[in-house]
């Protein structure tokens, strides 16, 4: 029995195992649970549990607090801190107890609402959605990178499962009770952060595309989750009003991401390249497989998921997150798309196989960087395409070269090959992404109509181009969540960075700062820095912004050179003026840390850059 023959067998055998996902799904759990408890918790985490907890002690927006983050979340780590104290527990063990207690629950309801499914009965698709949803929540790509599992992403996720349980039923057979709780979760997710609304909006838009009807934009569901919403802006105005009069307008001076329009669409094309686009070469399966249903739902799920990290810009390691995980269920049903069908010959493409799985193990990025980047060998492209049609032409007979290879055909496909390599070439000039996000769009258009039209003509196996391309993409995904482990072993990784770094702020915190009211003042490039040693020492930290503290963008902005907008000179001042009050207090404990000698602490000196800068300011110096 061949290889493909085997692999066949088992994603139809072994996934209908009544003890098969159990299994899978409970080592999943386990392995993150021990992985997590080799670490502290991640800075972002820490400081939701900071802001919680100044919000449970009736603390505002603005004159206590400054952050960017919508209030949802925050008010829940209040619950949460008022909860720690009456049970005597500390509170990072309660948030620990919620994530993992809530993702649990959220999984095994998802679970009950895809039974009503017609996927239900493929044993071996409702079993892999099932281990995709552990995956995505448990060991998702970056989340161990500065253990981050209690930051909204870990909430989207708990939240998402069921909506997507919700989505995959046919939208005729939901019962009132499911509309509503789907509009609730709507109203929830959105909550969370503004933009998820985008989520829904290019989801739901497929949905009342396909089904024609207008009834279903005015259904119960988008009702319900635009009332709740409108209830939760209402709430946010009423009990934190500065938030919105204060806070909001503040964060777009402080972080300064969206002031220009060519910055931010050469954010966009520039992440699409590097982030998204490798995911891309997976859906030329589906030139050679007719979309079912859940394909095409889940393919949305995608293009709605892509707009959210990508409109946020930033595109940090919680976001990335965020995107590997909503589709990790799409990739998994590819893959077994691909090995339930006979698109592969495996057995002649074990070298590729071999090349994608051994040699990415040595270096973090190696597959997005020397396949899909601009320098990588995906260039080949331009010459495979021309070589792959060429050795079609030989194949076809000759009514078949006729019909395909017509002189205006061949005309057509000159010109569109030509205008594409131009646009490429062209390109570089001003931005070298811009050249890649050409290529990468080129790349799969053409191959999708190659695959699509001509090489089934000569066989019903895919090209090994198209091939190699597809397992690159899905091996992308695999070593991103490899890249787990990679980073727990890395002496340089920030588990082990941060370990040091905590390890030798703890020593001196004990001889220093003994005290609950001492607390630290960082001077820093980097926020996760500060967090999450305060929690964990229980200290109160009177600093109004929690996570990104003094850096040397503010500090060069606002004291070497005029800054000719008003409200940035108001959030700058804003900064500083805390800055001062907190340098007067005797409580405060200063530390200096150079990122660029994160791996080398030493006592002896500091060199900070920046730090000349704040002597321009009298009353720092």
């Amino acid at each position: 029995m061949n290889l493909k023959l085997i692999l066949e067998n088992k994603i139809n055998l072994l996934p209908q195992n009544k003890y098969f996902y159990t299994i899978i799904c409970l080592g999943i759990f386990l392995l993150s649970i021990f992985i997590r408890s080799l670490a502290d918790i991640g800075p972002d985490t820490s400081v939701y549990l900071d802001v919680g907890k100044k919000l449970a002690l009736k603390k505002q927006y603005y004159d206590d607090i400054f952050e960017i983050n919508f209030p949802l979340t925050m008010w829940f780590y209040a619950l949460q801190y008022k909860i720690s104290q009456a049970l005597d527990i500390s509170p990072i063990i309660i948030a620990e107890w919620v994530v993992n207690i809530s993702a649990i629950l959220s999984i095994l309801w998802s679970k009950k609402i895809l039974k009503k499914t017609q996927y239900y009965q493929d044993k071996a698709l409702y079993n892999l959605l099932i281990i995709s949803f552990f995956i995505g929540f448990f060991l998702r790509p970056y989340a161990f990178l500065i253990f981050e599992f209690g930051t909204k992403t870990s909430y989207f996720l708990i939240l998402f499962y069921p909506y997507l349980a919700l989505s995959l039923q046919n939208y005729s057979s939901l019962t009132k009770k499911d509309l509503l709780i789907k509009g609730i979760i709507m109203a929830l997710i959105a909550s969370l952060k503004p933009h998820y609304i985008l989520l829904f909006l290019i989801f739901e838009s497929y949905l009342c595309l396909k089904n024609r009807s207008l009834f279903m934009v005015f259904g119960l569901d988008k009702l319900i989750s635009i009332a709740l919403y409108l209830l939760y802006i209402l709430a946010i105005f009423k009990f934190a009003p500065s938030f919105f009069s204060e806070v909001v307008p503040m964060w777009s001076s402080y972080f300064n991401i969206y002031n220009s329009f060519i910055k931010f669409i050469e954010s966009v094309y520039g992440n699409f390249s590097f982030m998204i686009f490798p995911y891309l070469s997976v859906f030329l399966i589906y030139a050679r497989f007719k979309m079912q249903e859940i394909d095409k739902k889940l393919l949305y799920i995608f293009i709605g998921s892509s707009a959210v990290v990508l409109i946020e810009k930033i595109f940090t390691n919680d976001q990335y997150s965020l995107f590997c995980a909503i589709n990790t269920p799409l990739l998994l049903r590819i893959l077994t798309i691909i090995l339930r069908h006979n698109f592969f010959n495996f057995s002649q493409n074990l070298f590729f196989l071999g090349f994608l799985i051994i040699v990415p193990l040595a270096e973090n990025d190696f597959l997005r960087l020397s396949i899909f980047s601009v320098s990588g060998v995906f260039n080949v492209w331009w010459v495979m395409i021309i070589y792959s049609f060429v050795a079609v032409y030989k194949k076809l007979d000759e009514s078949q070269k006729l019909k395909f290879f017509s002189r205006k055909k061949i005309i057509f496909y000159i010109s569109a090959y030509s205008v594409a390599l131009i646009a490429t070439l062209l390109s570089p000039f001003k931005d070298l992404w811009l050249s890649n996000f050409i290529s990468l769009a080129c790349y799969f258009t053409f191959f999708f109509i190659f695959e699509k039209k001509f090489q089934p003509k000569i066989q019903n196996q895919m090209s090994r181009f198209s091939i190699f391309m597809i397992m690159a993409s899905i091996f992308v995904s695999i070593h991103n969540y490899s890249d787990n482990f990679r980073n727990m072993m890395a002496q340089d990784g920030y588990k082990n960075r941060a370990l040091q770094i905590n390890d030798f702020k703890a020593f001196y915190h004990k001889i220093y700062a003994p005290k609950t009211n001492d607390y630290e003042l960082n001077f820093y490039d980097l926020h996760q820095l500060a967090h999450p040693f305060t929690t964990y020492f229980k200290k109160d930290s009177p600093s109004v912004i929690s996570i990104y503290g003094l850096n040397s963008n503010i500090s060069h902005n606002r004291m070497m050179f005029a800054i000719n907008n008003e409200q940035s000179n108001f959030v700058f001042d804003y900064v500083l003026r805390d800055l001062k009050k907190n340098l007067t207090n005797n409580s405060a404990k200063l530390i200096f840390i150079d990122t660029k000698r994160i791996n080398d602490i030493s006592t002896q000196k500091c060199i900070i850059g920046y730090l000349e800068y704040l002597f321009f300011d009298k009353e720092i110096k």
